[in-house]
C-alpha cells in the first residue's frame, strides 16, 4: 500500500508537471500564430485602413480589395511568426530567472522567520529544562533542531507497538463507516517508525509516518489518536508538491508589454496557479488552508472532540509556563474552527435521533513534553 499511495502521489505530479508543459507548448504555438497570422493582418488591416481614409479625404488611387483573415492564415509569414516565437522564449526564459512577486514575499517570510527564531535562541538555551516535555501535535520545533538528530527505529509487523498503532486506524476505519458514502478513502502506512523525544514527521523517501515512542504504549495510545488522524492527512492528499511546478513560469514579467503585444505567455502561468490552489494563495493563506483541510480530516476520522479537548489542555498548558503561542494558525483559531465542526456533526447526530456526548473528553493525563511557541514571557 505504501508504494502504491507513492507511486500515486508521484503519477499526480507527473500530471501536473505535463500539463503545465502542454500549456508552455500551447502558448508558444500561439505567441507563433500571432507573430505568423494576427500580426500580418493586423498591420495590413491599419494599412488598408490609412489607405482607405486617404482615398476618401484626398482622393488618388482606390484601395483594392482587403483580404480577411483566412488569407492570412492560409499563407503564413513565416519570419514574423518565428521572430514572435523567439519573443515568447525570451519572455519565458526572463519568468524563470527572475523572481516572482510570490516568491519574493515568500523570501522575505523565511528571512524575517529566520531573525525571529535567531533571536530566540538565547532564550531557548536558558530554558532546556522544560524540553522534559513533548508535543505529539507537532507544533514545536524538532527536536533535532535543539539536540544531535535521533536514531529512528522501524516497527516490525505483530509487535505490540505495531498492533497498537494499527488499532488506531481501526477505530479511524470504524469512524468513516458512519457517512454513507465515506468523504474520503483512508491509506494507511504499513508501518512507521519511532524514537525517544521525537515530534510526528514523515521519513519522506520511504513514506513513513515518525511517531514519539513515549506514545506507543497501552496506557497512552490514545493521546496518539487525535494527533496521528491529523498527521495522516497529509498522506491521504492527492494535491501536488509545489516543488514539482518550480521549474515553469510563475508569474509575467513587462506585463505592460507581452499582454498587448500577443505574448502568451500567461497560459502556461495561468496553468500552474491553477494547479497550485491553494498554494497560489499567500503563503500563510496556504498554511491556515492545509491545517484547515488537516482538521477536517480528523473529524471525518471521529477524532474531532478529542483534538479539540487536546488543543485546549495545551492552550491551557502554554498560559500555566506562561509560553505565547506563536504556532500558525494559532490555538485559538484551530480550536474555533473544530468547535464548528464539532457543532455541525452533533447537531447531524441529534437530527438522526442520536445522543451526542458533550463535553467531548480525552481520558489520562496530558503527555510530558508539549510546547508549540517557546519565547517564555519571563518575569524581571
Amino acid at each position: 500500500m505504501r508504494k502504491a499511495a507513492a507511486e500515486q502521489k508521484s503519477n499526480q505530479e507527473a500530471l501536473y508537471a505535463r500539463q503545465v508543459q502542454a500549456a508552455s507548448c500551447m502558448g508558444a504555438f500561439l505567441s507563433f500564430f500571432v507573430g505568423a497570422c494576427l500580426a500580418p493582418f493586423v498591420w495590413a488591416a491599419l494599412a488598408w485602413g490609412f489607405h482607405w481614409l486617404g482615398w476618401k479625404v484626398f482622393g488618388g488611387a482606390e484601395p483594392g480589395i482587403f483580404h480577411g483573415l483566412l488569407d492570412f492564415i492560409a499563407a503564413p509569414s513565416l519570419g514574423v511568426g518565428l521572430i514572435w516565437l523567439l519573443y515568447y522564449i525570451v519572455g519565458y526564459a526572463a519568468s524563470l530567472w527572475r523572481l516572482s512577486p510570490r516568491e519574493k514575499a515568500q523570501l522575505e517570510a523565511q528571512v524575517a522567520q529566520s531573525m525571529a527564531t535567531s533571536s530566540r535562541l538565547g532564550t531557548e538555551r536558558e530554558e532546556e529544562e522544560d524540553d522534559e516535555w513533548a508535543d505529539p501535535l507537532g507544533l514545536a520545533p524538532p527536536a533535532s533542531s535543539r539536540k544531535r538528530k535521533p536514531i529512528l527505529s522501524r516497527a516490525i509487523p505483530g509487535e505490540l507497538k505495531h498492533q497498537l498503532v494499527e488499532r488506531c486506524y481501526e477505530e479511524y476505519r470504524k469512524a468513516l463507516q458512519r457517512y454513507d458514502p465515506p468523504p474520503v478513502d483512508l491509506r494507511t502506512p504499513e508501518t512507521f517508525e519511532y524514537a525517544k523525544g521525537v515530534h510526528l514527521g514523515w521519513n519522506m523517501k520511504d513514506m513513513l509516518p515518525i511517531l514519539p515512542e513515549e506514545l506507543l504504549e497501552p496506557s497512552r495510545i490514545h493521546l496518539l489518536l487525535a494527533p496521528l488522524a491529523q498527521h495522516l492527512a497529509w498522506y491521504n492528499t492527492t494535491d501536488p508538491d509545489r516543488m514539482v511546478l518550480r521549474d515553469f513560469p510563475d508569474f509575467v514579467p513587462w506585463p505592460w508589454l507581452l499582454y498587448p503585444t500577443g505574448n502568451c505567455l500567461w497560459l502556461p502561468v495561468m496553468v500552474r496557479h491553477h494547479l497550485e490552489i491553494p498554494t497560489y494563495l499567500a503563503e500563510q493563506e496556504v498554511q491556515r488552508e492545509q491545517v484547515h483541510q488537516a482538521l477536517q480530516f480528523t473529524c471525518y476520522l471521529g477524532q474531532g472532540p478529542a483534538l479539540e479537548h487536546l488543543y485546549r489542555r495545551l492552550q491551557a498548558e502554554l498560559e500555566r509556563r506562561g509560553l505565547e503561542d506563536q504556532s500558525f494558525p494559532t490555538l485559538n483559531e484551530r480550536i474555533g474552527y473544530l468547535e464548528v465542526l464539532n457543532r455541525q456533526e452533533r447537531e447531524q447526530m441529534r437530527q438522526l435521533g442520536l445522543t451526542p456526548q458533550e463535553p467531548p473528553l480525552v481520558k489520562g493525563e496530558i503527555p510530558a513534553q508539549l510546547y508549540p511557541g517557546r519565547t517564555r514571557k519571563r518575569e524581571r
